[in-house]
Protein backbone atom coordinates (compact mmCIF):
# COMPACT_ATOMS: atom_id res chain seq x y z
CA UNK A 1 0.00 0.00 0.00
CA UNK A 2 3.01 2.74 0.39
CA UNK A 3 4.21 1.59 -2.76
CA UNK A 4 1.24 2.91 -4.26
CA UNK A 5 0.82 6.02 -2.14
CA UNK A 6 4.67 7.27 -2.79
CA UNK A 7 3.90 6.60 -6.29
CA UNK A 8 0.82 8.39 -6.54
CA UNK A 9 2.79 11.52 -4.31
CA UNK A 10 5.54 11.08 -6.67
CA UNK A 11 3.22 11.68 -9.34
CA UNK A 12 1.39 14.87 -7.87
CA UNK A 13 5.20 16.41 -7.04
CA UNK A 14 5.20 16.67 -10.59
CA UNK A 15 2.19 17.29 -11.86
CA UNK A 16 2.22 20.45 -9.59
CA UNK A 17 6.10 21.48 -11.03
CA UNK A 18 4.81 21.30 -14.26
CA UNK A 19 1.07 23.26 -13.61
CA UNK A 20 3.27 26.03 -12.12
CA UNK A 21 5.82 25.94 -15.17
CA UNK A 22 2.89 26.34 -17.33
CA UNK A 23 1.23 28.83 -15.33
CA UNK A 24 4.00 30.96 -16.17
CA UNK A 25 4.07 30.03 -19.60
CA UNK A 26 7.66 28.58 -18.95
CA UNK A 27 7.43 25.95 -21.97
CA UNK A 28 11.11 24.72 -21.31
CA UNK A 29 10.69 23.84 -17.99
CA UNK A 30 7.13 22.21 -18.60
CA UNK A 31 8.60 20.28 -21.15
CA UNK A 32 11.69 19.55 -18.79
CA UNK A 33 9.12 17.84 -16.71
CA UNK A 34 8.25 15.16 -19.17
CA UNK A 35 10.74 12.55 -18.15
CA UNK A 36 10.25 13.28 -14.34
CA UNK A 37 6.64 12.62 -15.46
CA UNK A 38 6.60 9.35 -17.32
CA UNK A 39 8.57 7.87 -14.28
CA UNK A 40 5.99 8.95 -11.74
CA UNK A 41 3.33 7.64 -14.33
CA UNK A 42 5.39 4.32 -15.02
CA UNK A 43 5.71 3.71 -11.29
CA UNK A 44 2.17 3.86 -10.23
CA UNK A 45 0.80 1.86 -12.98
CA UNK A 46 3.77 -0.71 -12.39
CA UNK A 47 2.14 -0.63 -8.47
CA UNK A 48 -1.42 -0.09 -8.91
CA UNK A 49 -2.54 -2.96 -9.31
CA UNK A 50 -4.77 -3.14 -6.66
CA UNK A 51 -8.49 -1.45 -6.51
CA UNK A 52 -7.57 1.78 -4.41
CA UNK A 53 -11.83 1.74 -2.96
CA UNK A 54 -13.29 0.54 -0.26
CA UNK A 55 -10.82 -0.37 2.80
CA UNK A 56 -7.89 2.14 1.24
CA UNK A 57 -6.23 4.03 3.66
CA UNK A 58 -7.22 7.55 3.85
CA UNK A 59 -3.79 9.06 3.08
CA UNK A 60 -4.31 6.52 -0.39
CA UNK A 61 -7.62 8.11 -1.08
CA UNK A 62 -6.63 11.70 -0.64
CA UNK A 63 -3.69 11.26 -3.02
CA UNK A 64 -5.84 10.00 -5.29
CA UNK A 65 -8.47 12.56 -5.47
CA UNK A 66 -5.37 15.34 -5.46
CA UNK A 67 -4.15 13.47 -8.15
CA UNK A 68 -8.00 13.45 -10.27
CA UNK A 69 -7.23 17.46 -9.70
CA UNK A 70 -3.81 17.70 -10.78
CA UNK A 71 -4.09 15.71 -13.89
CA UNK A 72 -7.62 18.03 -14.62
CA UNK A 73 -5.79 21.25 -14.23
CA UNK A 74 -2.56 19.93 -16.01
CA UNK A 75 -4.72 18.99 -18.88
CA UNK A 76 -6.61 22.41 -19.38
CA UNK A 77 -2.99 24.47 -18.87
CA UNK A 78 -1.55 22.11 -21.40
CA UNK A 79 -4.48 22.62 -23.95
CA UNK A 80 -4.25 26.48 -22.92
CA UNK A 81 -0.29 26.53 -23.76
CA UNK A 82 -0.95 24.90 -26.96
CA UNK A 83 -3.23 27.65 -27.82
CA UNK A 84 -0.97 29.70 -27.26
CA UNK A 85 1.95 28.64 -28.92
CA UNK A 86 -0.32 28.45 -31.96
CA UNK A 87 -1.18 31.84 -31.91
CA UNK A 88 2.60 33.17 -31.39
CA UNK A 89 3.48 30.90 -34.62
CA UNK A 90 0.31 32.17 -36.27
CA UNK A 91 2.02 35.88 -35.35
CA UNK A 92 5.63 35.37 -36.31
CA UNK A 93 4.24 33.51 -40.12
CA UNK A 94 2.23 36.60 -40.50
CA UNK A 95 5.02 38.93 -40.10
CA UNK A 96 7.18 37.39 -41.94
CA UNK A 97 4.77 37.34 -44.71
CA UNK A 98 4.08 40.73 -44.62
CA UNK A 99 8.07 41.34 -44.38
CA UNK A 100 8.57 39.46 -47.84
CA UNK A 101 5.87 41.09 -49.86
CA UNK A 102 7.43 44.79 -49.15
CA UNK A 103 9.50 45.93 -51.70
CA UNK A 104 13.28 46.90 -50.23
CA UNK A 105 15.47 49.61 -51.42
CA UNK A 106 13.60 49.30 -54.98
CA UNK A 107 13.77 45.38 -55.52
CA UNK A 108 10.71 43.94 -56.44
CA UNK A 109 7.85 42.75 -53.32
CA UNK A 110 9.50 39.87 -51.57
CA UNK A 111 13.36 40.04 -52.83
CA UNK A 112 16.06 41.49 -51.66
CA UNK A 113 18.25 43.74 -53.20
CA UNK A 114 20.27 40.94 -54.28
CA UNK A 115 17.18 39.38 -56.26
CA UNK A 116 16.38 36.84 -53.70
CA UNK A 117 14.24 36.76 -51.05
CA UNK A 118 15.79 38.06 -47.75
CA UNK A 119 16.57 36.31 -45.08
CA UNK A 120 14.85 35.68 -41.87
CA UNK A 121 15.34 33.21 -39.22
CA UNK A 122 12.83 32.19 -36.54
CA UNK A 123 14.01 30.70 -32.99
CA UNK A 124 11.42 28.19 -31.05
CA UNK A 125 11.94 26.64 -27.97
CA UNK A 126 9.49 24.07 -26.52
Amino acid sequence: MTDRLDAALRLAEVLRRENAALDALDMAAAVGCLPDKQAALSALAAVAGHNAGAGAPPALVHAVRELQGLAERNRRLLESAMTVQGRVIGLVAQAASRAMARPRYGAAPGRGPSGRPPAFAVAARA
